[in-house]
């Protein structure tokens, strides 16, 4: 009867530790709310860039890519699950007219990541 109770315990305590585990495989959610995607910019204007990054554990960083050269890392977020991105983009007096696009992306703790682009024209 000990051994049956013992038993017991020891698939409890099994059950909780598989139910409590840390598999975080949720990615990041990345939502861009500016510039709209088709935007037409002229290469005097100034691009504001805005996003909202969350994930329900731990965010970690958040990437910001343009194919105008602009790659950049940010690890100083708002709070532990969520960050507010703020970024002005001026376009350098090389750029010539075309399509271009901006991506951000969250990554979590685990190192899951959520990516949301935007294409808009430069002319």
């Amino acid at each position: 009867m000990i051994k049956l109770k013992f038993a017991a315990i020891l698939l409890a305590f099994g059950l909780i530790g598989t139910s409590c585990g840390d598999d975080d495989s949720t990615s990041p959610v990345v939502s861009i709310t500016a510039p709209a995607g088709g935007t037409i910019y002229s290469i005097t204007d100034t691009i504001s860039v805005s996003a909202t990054i969350t994930d329900e554990t731990e965010l970690r960083s958040v990437n910001i890519m343009s194919d105008l050269g602009l790659d950049q890392t940010i690890t100083t977020l708002d709070s532990e699950t969520s960050h507010e991105l703020n970024v002005n983009l001026t376009f350098d007096p090389e750029t010539t007219a075309g399509s271009y696009s901006i991506t951000v992306t969250g990554t979590d703790a685990e190192g899951n990541t959520g990516v949301q682009d935007v294409a808009f024209d430069v002319q």
